[in-house]
């Protein structure tokens, strides 16, 4: 089984940027720790800069995918940095910046409708952030703080995806409402992507 662990941001946002140091630094833990390849998991590491149909340069040839990013912090008085899992088709289908933008789950859709071979399972590491997104590079120091929280979050759902293939069993394709400390796997709702915190900065 090929798992893609991709952070999505950009490091000229701010705090946008904590899916990026995230898959660094997990990527480095993975290597140390569990090691590349065992009992027939392959995890590969990747940052990805672009959104919609342009992840299909990414994603196509892998059975699952973990994706980390950001969304906007849901309510006054939530703290920035916590962690949400999600399945993708989770994420809302709303317009993007532009007529041309698709989300993670039309893009699945899409690869499958153009006979790629595209993940059949895709979860979301989603990590609150401040309504706006401040131009400059590095982490707030608060998100620094919560980095490794983040870290260790999305390293549950790779581990939990290699032990699904280990055992022989499809990934979980439904969430499963959980809550352990900072990181909550949620079936109630969905989660805005990428694209729709790019529509939120556009129209602020």
């Amino acid at each position: 089984m090929k798992i893609l662990v991709l952070g999505l941001g950009n490091d000229l946002w701010g705090d946008d940027g904590v899916g990026l140091r995230a898959v660094r630094r997990l990527e480095e833990q993975w290597s140390s720790e569990t090691g590349p390849g065992q009992a027939g998991v392959e995890v590969d590491f990747k940052e990805c800069y672009v959104s919609g149909a342009a992840l299909l340069d990414f994603i196509h040839g892998y059975e699952a995918l973990v994706i980390i990013d950001t969304i906007l912090k849901p309510a006054a008085g939530a703290a920035a940095g916590r962690v949400t899992i999600h399945e993708a088709a989770e994420a809302r289908d709303l317009p993007g910046p532009s007529p041309h933008y698709i989300s993670v789950a039309q893009t699945l859709v899409l690869g499958r409708a153009l006979g790629l071979k595209v993940p059949a399972a895709a979860k979301l590491v989603a990590v609150e952030v401040e309504g706006g997104f401040r131009l400059g590079e590095g982490l707030t120091q608060g998100m620094t703080a919560r980095l490794p929280a983040i870290v260790e979050a999305a390293r549950t759902v790779v581990l939990g995806l290699a032990e699904a293939a280990r055992a022989g069993a499809n990934p979980p394709l439904e969430s499963q409402p959980r809550t352990d400390g900072d990181m909550t796997n949620t079936g109630q709702g969905p989660a805005p992507l990428r694209g729709e915190q790019e529509n939120a900065r556009r129209h602020s």
